[in-house]
């Protein structure tokens, strides 16, 4: 089963993993030992966030909930935390602890208070159709980072998919995979060429049932296309390995 995310406690003595089995297993760094599995998602676990004091671990998952651990007991904490109306993809806390910040295929951010598990204010919503991650500014005081959309097409020679894309949608990105002799970039006008590179299995990556996973090292790699706005077009940026 694949891994989908992972996330370290403060003081670095914990790692939480989950993904497609359902549950989100914790381990002990130091020896590497598993230390308890968490059983609770009724579908894909893909968000994982420990509190700062590292006494809370937050999940949520494609079943729509987020979910509250004790980190010392294992155990849950009262009732899943539901309001999101479809898949719901990460999790954080802010660095206080005092506020929970969850993010969904709904296309809102949901404030929570890990103490009682109530909603705070309303659901925060523009125009993304849907919210992938989510991360409070180091002061706490605001959802750090603007929305970055990005499109995705699997676009070979001079197809005009991305084009398309674009008369409905307004995106700051593109990922284009098997762009044969870069030939579809005269489709593309306006984007300023970029070449990312990971390692991987990359035939054919949507054959996830055979190991074939660039499609997911490629997603994988979408928080740090931040760091490529001061890049020169035309330049060439490799992910860290997975």
């Amino acid at each position: 089963m694949f891994v989908e995310t992972v996330a370290f406690s403060r003081d670095g003595r914990r790692l939480a993993s989950a993904g497609w089995d359902r549950s989100v297993k914790v381990w002990d760094v130091a020896t590497g030992q598993e230390i308890r599995t968490l059983l609770g998602h009724t579908s894909n676990v893909y968000g994982v966030a420990f509190s700062p004091d590292g006494r809370l671990l937050a999940t949520a998952g494609l079943d729509g909930a987020v979910r509250l651990w004790d980190v010392g007991t294992h155990r849950p904490i009262g009732t899943p935390l539901t309001g999101h109306t479809d898949h719901v993809l990460a999790v954080d806390f802010s660095p206080d602890g005092t506020l929970l910040a969850s993010a969904s295929f709904d296309g809102t951010v949901r404030l929570w208070d890990p103490h009682t598990g109530q909603p705070i204010g309303r659901p925060l919503a523009g125009r993304a159709r849907n919210v992938l991650e989510v991360a409070f500014s180091p002061d706490g005081t605001r959802l750090a980072g603007d929305l970055m959309i990005i499109s995705v097409a699997d676009e070979e020679e001079a197809s005009t998919g991305m084009a398309e894309v674009l008369r409905h949608h307004t995106a700051d990105a593109a990922v284009v995979t098997e762009p044969t002799e870069l030939a579809m970039v005269v489709a593309h006008k306006g984007f300023c060429w970029m070449e990312v590179e990971t390692e991987g299995l990359a035939a054919h990556g949507s054959r996830w049932q055979e190991g074939i996973d660039a499609n997911l090292r490629m997603g994988a790699s979408w928080p740090g296309w931040r760091r490529l706005a001061p890049a020169p077009c035309g330049s060439t940026w490799r992910t860290p390995p997975a």
